[in-house]
């Protein structure tokens, strides 16, 4: 649900090698029609990979023709359609792994954070089917990563993905590390209020249980 980290996870991950490692992400936020849309997606992660690397640009660029630039800018144009000429067929046409993929010492990412987020379930839908067609068609050195509510849509229509799930609820080692986090948060947050050291271990203790480890909850202890 919401206040778990999902973004601020997402955020770590943006952040490392100095923003090579993410080489796109959409954000979704609720009642924004425009981050629903799934051609703007598509489109803007198209720009987002081609500021990255290079070696994309040259190819994105060479794929776009006159014909293919009138295509799309179609407003009835397919999201499948989009998917194909801005993503899939220039990642094809790169022979070798980009320069960053060494630079960073591992897969790129594309990212897609709160998708639960999207304000319509129709939105929902047509994003969704947008990913799995992007992620199973992704080179080697490319993955996809996903944050977002445990939905049974969700988890329905990303199966055939076989997903890598990360559920503090359900790993103990992640609710540890998670309650860790809580601890250190809500310790430098309620020292400010002059508490003695066993005052503040208990008030500690007494808001981990009541929040449950939710930081929409503790936000408000700011």
């Amino acid at each position: 649900g919401p206040g778990y980290g999902k973004t601020a996870t997402a955020a770590e991950y943006t952040a490392l090698h100095e923003g090579a490692h993410v080489i796109g992400l959409h954000l979704c936020f609720h009642a924004d029609s425009a981050k629903s849309n799934p051609v703007r997606m598509v489109k803007s992660l198209a720009f987002q990979i081609a500021e990255k690397l290079p070696e994309y640009k040259d190819a994105l660029e060479k794929c776009l023709t006159k014909d293919v630039r009138e295509e799309l800018s179609n407003p009835e144009v397919k999201v499948e359609e989009v998917i194909n000429r801005l993503l899939i067929e220039p990642l094809g046409k790169l022979q070798t792994e980009p320069v960053a993929v060494k630079s960073t010492g591992g897969r790129l990412i594309i990212l897609f954070d709160g998708l639960d987020e999207a304000e319509q379930n129709r939105k929902k839908r047509e994003i969704l089917t947008c990913i799995p067609k992007v992620a199973e068609r992704l080179p080697r050195w490319c993955a996809m990563m996903v944050t977002s509510r445990p939905e049974l849509m969700f988890r329905q229509k990303l199966k055939t993905l076989r997903p890598l799930e990360l559920d503090a609820e359900d790993n103990q080692k992640y609710k540890a590390n998670h309650e860790r986090d809580v601890r250190v948060f809500l310790d430098v947050h309620l020292r400010r209020f002059g508490l003695t050291d066993d005052k503040l271990e208990e008030a500690v203790d007494v808001l981990v249980q009541k929040s449950k480890l939710n930081f929409l909850y503790l936000n408000y202890f700011r």
